[in-house]
């Protein structure tokens, strides 16, 4: 618009040129808007429903060690109703082994307690895959929290540049109004400069004649 002043031509609100790049920076900032918020709505159902299936998981393989923990516990001590009742429980589980013992050779022995062992291992490693899951269940929620500010941070900075662009484009349009009405009413330079050029032609004729 300026240019055009500076170079003589009528000034003008906005060219064709300028409407349709206006229209396409804002269609290009309303898509991109409508990206972030697709992006956040689905990154919270993801991770909504990773939590979900983490807890579901952890719960399941908590009630499963204990389960098998109160099976065993259950079927290596036995019940009493009382203390009495407990002690001779105690006294005949102790002949019973004494008497079991001897019947059972080294070989045997070593099979109870290797498959004691395992069973210890079994339960360690269940226990440190709950853990693992648990850490991996954490380190899952800070990268989301991180990520949704990420994402709130950038919409935050696209609606800003928006907001630039239509008071650019609203400065743009009200300094080309003002530029069009000082061009539509005559200045005092102009005067001047008509005024001076008129005198200076007058001058040369006088010359000219006398």
């Amino acid at each position: 618009a300026i240019g055009r002043w500076a170079a003589g031509g009528a000034v003008t609100a906005k060219s064709a040129e300028e409407e349709e790049e206006e229209a396409r920076q804002k269609m290009l900032n309303a898509h991109r808007e409508s990206i972030v918020w697709f992006l956040q709505a689905k990154l919270r159902e993801a991770g909504t429903l990773q939590s979900t299936m983490m807890e579901i998981r952890i719960q399941r393989e908590v009630e499963k060690s204990k389960s098998v923990l109160y099976k065993a516990k259950s079927s290596n001590v036995p019940s009493a109703h009382s203390f009495d009742a407990a002690l001779d429980s105690e006294k005949s589980a102790t002949q019973e082994q004494e008497r079991v013992e001897p019947q059972l050779s080294d070989e045997q022995m070593q099979l109870f307690a290797q498959e004691n062992q395992d069973m210890m291992k079994h339960y360690q490693d269940t226990l440190d895959q709950v853990r693992t899951a648990e850490r991996s269940l954490i380190e899952i929620s800070e990268l989301q929290s991180t990520l949704v500010a990420n994402l709130t941070e950038q919409n935050e900075h696209i609606e800003q540049l928006v907001q630039d662009s239509f008071f650019t484009t609203e400065n743009v349009g009200r300094g080309n109004k003002e530029l069009k009405r000082a061009s539509e009413r005559p200045s005092s330079a102009r005067i001047l400069f008509h005024s001076t050029c008129a005198f200076c032609a007058f001058l040369v004729v006088w010359d000219l004649i006398f």
